[in-house]
């Protein structure tokens, strides 16, 4: 799987390279100049779909098992960063948060739970996004049958792996594999595991019976969806070309949609891209604008993502010197 999640990086990356190449450097930096040290201006506007994001997390947990509010904070945060910069398949960040709460209090089965019921809610507010931006698609350039047509297919594909998750989580994730792999040679090994995982199917089920809490928190998710076209907009005003907030709303929505399709390419580098150049041909936008913002942003996961990652692995080298002292005495 590494091998494969590394390959799929360097194809994305260099189809990233073929992009920026094809626009021309130097018209690139261009724009870049005009955006110059105000892309300090995203970091800090990412902490309202930050936001949406924690407390669709926090309320999920029942009242009395909540973390801290400030574990929740980081834990999302360290969701996003690990999936943004390192070829994890847009899984490990979740991992990464399962542990990161595991280890301040929350419990294994819970926190995990929490991660498969969360990541379901995504990937809802995702597709509901696609419908969105294909509504505005369709408002505005009903003639783009073959774009819309596309679009659809891949909402719809979406929703209805999001559905059959969601069937599996009912029927109990771990007792399914537990099925599937019964017969196979590494059934033994693998079953013992499984077992011990199964309360997570308990916990994921308590999850669900709250259909108030689920309700409200895909909500959330949603609406950390829609917050992010803020940056589109902020970054064409920055480079002196405004957008509407409806035009900032499409070109994020299905930009989403693409990053979601192409979920195998790890942080979906030349994919995403791409598809911004694309849309903007739509809108009639100026394909270097599309691009430098889409490069801007990618700038803004790097400098979030990167001081994250340097802080959990300060955070868990200093734990595991603290473990490793309170064992030598």
């Amino acid at each position: 799987m590494k091998k494969v999640g590394f390959s799929a990086l360097f194809v994305g990356l260099g189809l990233l390279t073929g992009i920026i190449i094809w626009q021309g450097i130097g018209e690139i930096l261009t724009v870049f100049g005009k955006i110059g040290g105000k892309i300090l201006y995203l970091v800090l506007y990412y902490i309202l779909p930050l936001t949406c994001t924690v407390w669709a997390t926090y309320i999920l947990f029942p009242r009395s098992l909540r973390p801290k509010l400030r574990d929740q904070w980081f834990g999302n945060l360290l969701v996003n960063s690990v999936n943004w910069l390192l070829p994890v398949a847009q899984i490990g960040g979740w991992i990464a948060r399962v542990h990161w709460l595991s280890v301040r209090g929350t419990s294994t089965s819970l926190a995990g739970a929490s991660a498969i019921v969360d990541l379901t809610l995504q990937a809802l507010a995702q597709g509901m996004i696609g419908i969105l931006g294909l509504t505005l698609l369709v408002h505005f350039f009903g003639q783009e049958k073959t774009l819309i047509t596309l679009g659809l297919l891949v909402v719809v594909l979406l929703l209805g792996l999001v559905y059959i998750f969601y069937r599996i989580q009912n029927n109990g994730i771990f007792s399914y594999l537990l099925v599937k792999i019964r017969n196979s040679s590494l059934a033994l090994g693998l079953a013992q595991y499984l077992e011990h995982t199964q309360s997570i199917d308990l916990e994921i089920k308590n999850f669900y019976d709250r259909r108030h809490q689920v309700v409200i928190s895909a909500l959330f998710r949603f609406t950390s969806r829609i917050l992010f076209a803020g940056e589109i907009w902020i970054v064409f005003y920055f480079v002196g070309y405004p957008i509407s907030m409806l035009d900032a709303i499409l070109l994020e929505s299905l930009g989403q949609t693409v990053r979601a399709a192409s979920f195998f390419v790890p942080g979906s580098y030349g994919i995403q891209e791409g598809g911004y150049i694309a849309l903007g041909l739509i809108l009639g936008l100026p394909t270097s604008y599309c691009l430098a913002m889409a490069l801007t942003k990618r700038v803004r996961e790097l400098l979030v993502g990167g001081i994250t990652l340097l802080f959990w692995q300060w955070r868990e080298g200093k734990s595991i010197l603290n473990l490793s002292g309170i064992s030598s005495n």
